[in-house]
């Protein structure tokens, strides 16, 4: 599991993945941060998680592009050493 220092990284659509609830919770009691990324609602996960990246669409396959997307770029930072 992760520890301190680490991210947490939760997708969902729609916001209310049980699976990605209960890791956020438990990686709140280990005071680690949450990154959730999801669709234009955000559901329960918005109050979870401590930041969010919302796709600003209710279409799931607009929101999962957007998510791939968000994924490039975040490696292309890990690729050319920056940092977030």
């Amino acid at each position: 599991m992760a520890q301190q220092k680490d991210i947490v990284l939760g997708i969902s659509t729609s916001g209310v993945s049980e699976n990605v609830i209960l890791t956020f919770q438990a990686a709140r009691k280990k005071g680690v941060d949450t990154i959730l990324l999801t669709g234009k609602k955000g559901g329960t996960l918005t109050k979870i998680a401590d930041y969010t990246i919302k796709s600003p669409s209710n279409v799931t396959a607009r929101i999962q592009e957007a998510h791939i997307l968000v994924g490039l770029y975040v490696n292309l930072l890990k690729i050319n050493g920056k940092l977030l």
